[in-house]
């Protein structure tokens, strides 16, 4: 039964040594690193660094707002420290919103892959879509739940440092109230 505790804690440790930050500051622990990794449209307002309350009583960035738009809440640019193949990103997200999130994952062209989350009340795993959608509700009952966004099959994911990486959108007319922490990719 140990040797069995063993491997199973050095598989573990393995798997999760792999993950690393998406970009910089993308566990929000030093929100100015954060800042400072997004292109020049910056962070909404209505998204703050909310101490204390992210995974593990971490840092996380709020997102605490009903806007009249759909909405880029931040755009980070790429990273050289990401591996040379991406099998999927994952992030923690509690709270609750009245519609849901969309990631763009940026192309080297500019152009952009797009994850909707939907309905998000439990662990998911999104599949890219053709289209920025946010039909459907998040309501985590106060527990974070961890979104991997599949990008196996994914080609020319960008990287470099000067260009756009990953954005989260949030949907019109519907309150948000939502804290997300640790994207990683893997």
């Amino acid at each position: 039964m140990k040797k069995l505790f063993l491997i199973t804690t050095i598989c573990t440790l393995s798997f999760a040594s792999a993950q690393t930050n998406a970009f910089k500051g993308s566990d929000f622990e030093n929100f100015a690193d954060f800042t400072k990794s997004l292109n020049n449209y910056g962070l909404k307002s209505y998204a703050t660094q909310d101490a204390g309350n992210g995974v593990g009583d971490s840092a996380a960035l709020k997102i605490s707002t009903t806007t009249d738009r759909n909405d880029y809440v931040f755009t980070a640019n790429g990273t050289e420290t990401l591996p040379a193949t991406i099998k999927d990103i994952t992030f923690m997200v509690k709270g609750t919103a009245d519609k849901s999130l969309s990631i763009n994952l940026y192309k080297t062209d500019g152009s952009s892959y797009k994850f909707n989350i939907g309905d998000l009340k439990a662990d998911a795993t999104i599949e890219v879509a053709d289209n920025n959608n946010y039909a459907g509700v998040i309501n985590t009952n106060g527990k974070y739940v961890k979104v991997t966004l599949n990008c196996a099959s994914l080609k020319d994911i960008s990287r470099d440092s000067s260009s756009n990486f990953f954005a989260i959108k949030i949907g019109k007319e519907a309150p948000y109230n939502l804290d997300i922490d640790d994207i990683k990719v893997n």
